[in-house]
C-alpha cells in the first residue's frame, strides 16, 4: 500500500497527539496521587482525585478507540449477506446429516 506524503504527515501528527495524550494522562494520574496523599486539606485532596479521574478517563477513551487491527483494515466486524432465515433444530449427532441433506 502506497502512502502519499500528505497522508503520512497526517498519520504521524495523529500518532504524536495520541502519545502526548497518553503521557499527559499518566502524568495527571501520578500528580493526582502525589497531591491526594501529600495534602490534608479537603480541597486539595479533591483536586488530586479529580486529576486521577481525568487521567483514567483519558486512558479509558484511548482503550475504547484503539483499533484492534494494525494492517490498515477496519477493526469493525464485516457484515455478511444473509443466506437463509430458516431455523433448524438439530439433536445430538444429526448435524452431519443435516449438512448432507440440506436444500439450497
Amino acid at each position: 500500500m502506497e502512502r502519499t506524503r500528505k497522508g503520512l504527515k497526517m498519520e504521524i501528527t495523529v500518532q504524536v497527539g495520541v502519545i502526548a495524550a497518553l503521557v499527559l494522562a499518566l502524568a495527571s494520574i501520578a500528580g493526582g496521587v502525589v497531591l491526594f496523599r501529600g495534602s490534608r486539606r479537603v480541597g486539595w485532596r479533591a483536586l488530586g482525585m479529580s486529576a486521577i479521574a481525568g487521567g483514567v478517563g483519558v486512558l479509558v477513551v484511548f482503550a475504547l478507540l484503539l483499533p484492534l487491527s494494525s494492517e490498515g483494515q477496519a477493526s469493525e466486524p464485516i457484515v455478511g449477506k444473509v443466506v437463509s432465515t430458516r431455523v433448524v433444530y438439530v439433536e445430538d449427532g444429526d448435524y452431519d446429516d443435516l449438512l448432507r441433506n440440506r436444500s439450497t
